[in-house]
């Protein structure tokens, strides 16, 4: 028998070819001479001496076996032993599997190493092309995927399409650059499953909606940071575009820059073009201790952790590091928009602009609580409504904007209906005290609101200078006080002396 094997590095095909001899021989005489005993030949035959075998004949028979090349180095696919990725060609053929039907729902893989993704897509390699839906859990083990390039992608361009709700990415690291429509990511468009201590490095890119630098739109997401540029036109965020309802983003840091993202000839594609943030553009669920630092700009409902938080969750311990928010309308340091969720023991360091209407030091529009808060940077609308914290307070389905227990230690400036801490007061007020200045060449201003609806609660408790600058009424107290002893102490030297 003579085998021969190629196997190629690269290739899904094995081939074996076995030439395999087989020799047919034909039956023996059907009895020996000697065992039979004839006196003459008989009647009708013909005496034979002998009866000649044919030769031995040669059949060759060729076998050719496909054998599927395997994307991973070992492991079983369980959680104690998972599937080990140790190369780019190797994560590429795992992308090819998933792509051809493979969910691996159940299973296990983990990165072996940092792999570089050059190899596979960029310059004239062209783009990465996505991986589809995912089932299993994938874990990056502290590893990082670099040289990730889509130049120019579709909707859902990103290293992975969908994770479901069965699947989970976590420990992963990834570097590249991102250029795409509908739901562009770092490194997942949709996520139904869960997110955890992940990075992105470099640029997203989405001429749409809901683009992300960790996912276009998820579910829970922790422990997650970005590093670079986010670019979209409706729901962009620097972890996440779009937070589901009932869902939550925590520990999530961003640094860089969130902006708009235009379409050919500078048209936006989307019908409104709003909701930016430096965490999470849209948030319907919750924000906890996440924290954003750089530019975050946009044009309607801006905010340095989140552009619009709505539903029935909640933002708290969040911290806007700046240096600006800026936007056309509804700009805030914390969150742009509030809809009927509580905002409380978030802080803002950073500028906050809009051209037009509504900028505040933590929200552009409050309509549900803050409580808790502290803004530390300089509010400037160029039209009207700005204040300390919040810029307006309206209703939102039934739920009103009120504010407890924050302080504005920046200026705040605008045209009219500016106050050191709300430009508008439709609720109610409590314990909170500005500490800077107030800019505006209208009249309806003032050191807590620039305008209020009649029936608006005021509690000052420890304080009754509630529409004046009270940290000035001490100050001057204290320049009295000292004044009395100074001159007192002069009478008695003055006396001692004669």
């Amino acid at each position: 028998m003579r085998v021969s094997t190629l196997i190629k590095r690269g290739s899904l095909v094995a081939v074996m070819t076995v030439m395999c001899l087989c020799t047919v021989f034909s039956p023996a005489k059907a009895a020996r001479d000697d065992d039979l005993t004839v006196s003459g030949p008989a009647a009708g035959f013909e005496e034979l001496d002998s009866v000649e075998e044919p030769a031995p004949t040669r059949t060759e028979l060729r076998i050719t076996l496909y054998v599927k090349n395997s994307p991973f180095q070992e492991g079983s696919g369980t959680k104690e032993n998972p599937y080990i990725i140790g190369d780019a060609y190797g994560f590429a053929t795992f992308r090819d599997d998933v792509n051809s039907g493979e969910s691996f729902k159940g299973q296990y893989i983990k990165l072996g190493k940092d792999i570089d993704l050059s190899s596979q897509c960029g310059g004239s390699k062209g783009d990465w092309e996505p991986i589809g839906k995912f089932s299993g859990s994938f874990d990056g083990g502290g590893h990082t995927i670099s040289g990730l390039s889509i130049e120019n992608g579709g909707r859902f361009s990103s290293l992975i399409v969908e994770v479901d709700g069965d699947g989970a990415i976590k420990n992963l690291n990834v570097k590249g650059n991102i250029s795409g429509k509908y739901k562009s990511a770092g490194i997942v468009a949709n996520c139904w499953g869960t997110l955890d201590n992940c990075s992105f490095s470099g640029t997203v890119k989405g001429v749409g909606a809901k683009v992300g630098g960790i996912t276009g739109e998820c579910k829970d997401i922790t422990n997650c940071r970005v590093t670079g540029t986010v670019s979209g036109a409706k729901n962009v965020g620097g972890i996440v575009g779009l937070l589901q309802a009932g869902c939550k983003a925590e520990n999530c840091s961003f640094s860089g820059t969130i902006s708009v993202e235009h379409g050919p000839l500078g048209v936006i594609i989307v019908d409104r073009t709003e909701d930016f943030g430096g965490i999470v553009g849209r948030s319907c669920g919750s924000v906890y201790n996440c924290k954003a630092e750089g530019s975050v700009s946009g044009y309607y409902d801006v905010g340095g952790i989140v552009g619009t938080l709505c539903s029935n969750g909640k933002l708290s311990g969040c911290v806007f590091k700046g240096p600006e928010v800026s936007g056309y309308q509804t700009v805030g340091g914390v969150v742009g928009y509030i809809c009927g969720i509580l905002v409380s023991d978030s802080k803002n360091y950073g500028s906050v602009k809009a051209d037009s209407i509504r900028a505040g030091g933590i929200t552009g529009l409050a309509s549900g609580p803050v409580k808790n808060c502290e803004n530390r940077g300089n509010v400037a609308v160029g039209g009207t409504y700005a204040g300390g914290i919040a810029g307006d307070c309206w209703r939102c389905h039934g739920n009103r904007g009120t504010l407890e227990e924050s302080d504005n230690y920046g200026n705040v400036s605008g045209n009219d209906i500016v106050g050191g801490i709300a430009g508008y007061l439709t609720y109610s007020l409590k314990n909170c005290f500005h500490y800077g200045e107030i800019i505006c060449p209208g009249e309806r201003k003032g050191y807590l609101y620039g305008e209020a609806e009649e029936d608006v609660d005021i509690t000052m408790i420890g304080s009754s200078f509630a529409d004046g600058n009270w940290v000035m009424l001490i100050i001057l107290s204290v320049t009295a006080i000292l004044a009395m002893v100074v001159a007192v102490l002069f009478v008695r030297i003055k006396k001692k002396n004669e």
